[in-house]
């Protein structure tokens, strides 16, 4: 699908060089306009329960390496006033346990083993030799993993076999792990090997919690990740398949075969997972939540077939869904420790078995700031955009130019690049507080949509292609301009 194969690219929309512009794009800053502006209201009367979004324009980069062509032709149907303040919500330990039992109900959940020293009783190595042992033959390990995968692993499975072989000779005949305590811990606490620690002080270490799981003999590792500190803060949940330490992508394989390789799934199937998807957010307490994507995702293994069901969902803000897909900024200017976007994701089975749950960045509201913000008009909107498009280059749409320069050398054909817009989002998106480095404001933006194609000059041979996606997908705009105060929001 292409929002997976371009998505790692798409991060690198904007955030190029700039080939010595003649004036530089506006950015969010702390300048004082726009604290000022977040609370002025529009006049009575000019609130919309609507905007039509028209913008029809071709124009090139100052430095002529770009080509953009717009059309945006829409109407969307709500015209977003709000201002909202927010903060991070602090993961607690009912929180924590409440999402681990929500997600494998009546499941027992252990302490994770340290990454260097794992003991297991008599039963344990009998059960993981049992798992591994079908695929030490490389006809079942490629049925498994494919071709080129078998060619990897084969060796470390006939390692792993012979290391717990050795060990269970004197393994205990009872479990030594330990229940969970439902606590965090440093991240050192787990993954305790030198390489793994290197350098890293004690204090910068991210307080963690891992947790196994068994459900329908499937293992689960069930991870929670807090920071909060000057240059970084973090609230996450995570469940993944797999025991979290080990020969990790072999057994992911093994359990994604158990799971997954099924027929493909139906509309009743999908319907009904994105049911679940949307009954476990609202049990978990942890604000409100909208169902912005489902889609079924395909993967080839060999001859076989593996179906999943992917389920996005972005917060809910007064009844308002926010941005999803809105990039993290990780070039701030006024040194304000990174938070990740909000956003939660879940993967399961056509049957519905889960396979995979992420939720980013929980936030509690602090106050609705204002009701009918005074924000600019679309014309300026879309200039502030031109403007900004304009004081780009080639090298900020994910065609590095040492590649470029590689292929024109060698085709002795100029490469062109063609940006074409065609799709806008008038939403919700986040935006640092000024004068804070923990509360944020949800404020109307723009974001913009599109394509970008490297070209050559004569053929017409496509050597690079990317999309931001649509307004809906997991995928980060061309551009997102505040649309209170028109500047460019940072990616």
């Amino acid at each position: 699908m292409k929002k997976y194969f371009i998505a790692f690219m798409a991060v690198l929309f904007l955030c190029g060089c700039q080939q010595a512009p003649e004036k530089e794009a506006v950015t969010s800053k702390n300048n004082g306009v726009f604290q000022e502006r977040v609370d002025q209201t529009q006049p009575f009367g000019e609130a919309h329960s609507s905007l039509q979004m028209h913008w029809v324009e071709e124009f090139s980069s100052t430095d002529g390496s770009v080509n953009f062509s717009v059309n945006i032709d829409q109407e969307l149907s709500e015209d977003v006033t709000q201002v909202i303040e927010v903060k991070p919500h602090r993961l607690t330990e009912a929180d924590i346990q409440r999402v681990a039992s929500l997600l494998l109900e009546d499941a027992v959940f252990y302490d994770r083993q340290p990454s260097t020293s794992p003991r297991y009783s008599k039963s344990q190595y009998q059960e993981k030799m049992r798992r591994l042992s079908p695929y030490t033959n490389m006809e079942a390990l490629t049925s498994l993993m494919g071709a080129s995968d078998a060619n990897t692993y084969m060796e470390f499975i006939q390692l792993y076999m012979e290391t717990w072989t050795k060990a269970y000779e004197t393994a205990p005949d009872n479990d030594p792990r330990h229940l969970c305590d439902w606590t965090l811990k440093k991240e050192r606490m787990y993954n305790d090997s030198e390489v793994e620690i290197g350098d890293r002080p004690f204090e910068d270490d991210c307080d963690v919690l891992y947790a196994n799981a068994q459900k329908n003999g499937i293992e689960y590792i069930f991870s929670v990740f807090s920071s909060d500190t000057k240059t970084y803060k973090l609230n996450r949940i995570n469940l993944n398949l797999t025991e979290g330490i080990g020969l990790l992508p072999v057994d992911m394989a093994i359990y994604r075969s158990m799971l997954c390789r099924t027929e493909k799934p139906t509309e009743a199937q999908v319907n009904a997972v994105t049911a679940k998807a949307e009954d476990l957010l609202r049990r978990m307490e942890l604000g409100q939540w909208d169902v912005i994507e489902t889609e079924i995702e395909t993967q080839q293994i060999g001859d076989s077939v593996e179906y999943t069901v992917h389920v996005r969902a972005a917060p809910v803000l007064n009844g308002v869904s926010v941005l999803y897909g809105q990039p993290t900024s990780f070039f701030q200017d006024d040194y304000k420790p990174t938070y990740l976007m909000t956003k939660a994701e879940f993967i399961f089975s056509a049957n519905g078995d889960i396979i995979f749950f992420d939720m980013c960045s929980p936030m509690d509201i602090v106050e609705t700031r204002n009701t009918n913000v005074q924000v600019l008009p679309l014309e300026e909107l879309f200039e502030k955009a031109r403007q900004h498009l304009s004081f780009s280059d080639a090298d900020a749409y994910g065609f590095p130019a040492r590649l470029r320069n590689r292929i024109e050398k060698s085709s002795e054909e100029h490469i062109l690049c063609n940006v074409n817009i065609s799709q806008a989002n008038y939403c919700l998106g986040r935006v640092s507080v000024p004068e804070s480095d923990n509360h944020y404001y949800y404020i109307p933006i723009l974001a913009l949509y599109g394509t970008a194609e490297y070209i050559g000059e004569n053929t017409g041979t496509i050597h690079f292609y990317n999309s931001s996606g649509e307004a809906d997908e997991d995928i980060p705009p061309l551009v997102c301009i505040n649309a209170v105060d028109g500047s460019i929001i940072q990616q």
